[in-house]
């Protein structure tokens, strides 16, 4: 029942991150703010943050500032 939340999560962040040129700390708790349930494993969280490093051209996003 609850599966795929972790990954649409993750692909959700992913995408944000890509066309709005959101951070991911932006992107997580805009997608928090209109979907509550959002979970992402801390280690997806690492791929989104290894991501946005290749997207802005550094990390930009402490993951211990995500409440997850």
């Amino acid at each position: 029942m609850h599966r795929g939340v972790n990954r649409s999560a993750a692909v959700a962040l992913a995408y944000l991150m890509a066309s709005a040129g959101c951070t991911l700390e932006d992107a997580y708790f805009y997608l928090e703010s209109v979907r509550p349930a959002v979970h992402v494993s801390r280690h997806l969280l690492q791929q989104l943050s290894n991501y946005e490093a290749e997207v802005f051209g550094r990390k930009l996003t402490n993951l211990d500032d995500l409440d997850f």
